[in-house]
């Protein structure tokens, strides 16, 4: 959970940025790391230490990258998101499985950077409207047709058509 720009805290982690230095303590682990860094870098950071002390397998580190792309999606830097979505995905569905909520989640965004990334591809629109397609009926089935994450995915399964219509007519 985010407190501020600059503090991340979870149930295994302290993290902070203050006069150019990102500090994080494990406490469980034992471990305080510091290491200079830009607030731009922060998010990074955090990934980074908890994949190292934690291990690519545990749920807080795939929260924490799930996280991570959905800072760089809002900063409109698709390409960044997708790449570590595509490292990170495989490892939660491994994992968690596809009926995990978080699963689900990273594959929405997945979806999204698909779609909304600069040069989107006919291809990609297609990929993603069949990711978001599949993503919104396993919501369905584990959330629930109420629950806001599959209105959410619903939404942006809509918007990925109308894309995907747009570029069709285009080719036309």
């Amino acid at each position: 959970m985010i407190r501020s720009k600059n503090a991340l805290r979870d149930g295994n982690c302290f993290a902070q940025q203050r006069l150019g230095f990102f500090e994080a303590i494990y406490p469980h682990k034992g471990v305080r790391v510091v290491v200079g860094c830009n607030e731009s870098s922060f998010m990074f950071f955090a990934v980074e230490l908890q994949l190292r002390l934690l291990g690519e397998e545990d749920r807080d580190t795939l929260l924490a990258a799930n996280n991570y792309a959905a800072s760089l999606v809002q900063l409109k830097r698709f390409g960044e998101a997708k790449s570590l979505l595509l490292k990170r995905m495989p490892v939660a569905r491994r994992v968690l499985g596809e009926s995990d909520d978080l699963t689900i989640k990273m594959r929405w965004t997945y979806a999204k950077v698909t779609y909304k990334g600069d040069g989107a591809t006919l291809s990609d629109l297609c990929e993603a409207v069949a990711t978001l397609a599949e993503t919104e009926q396993t919501a369905r089935r584990v959330l629930g047709g109420a629950h806001p994450l599959t209105g959410d995915i619903g939404i942006c399964l809509r918007q990925a058509r109308a894309a995907q219509a747009a570029t069709l007519e285009q080719e036309k």
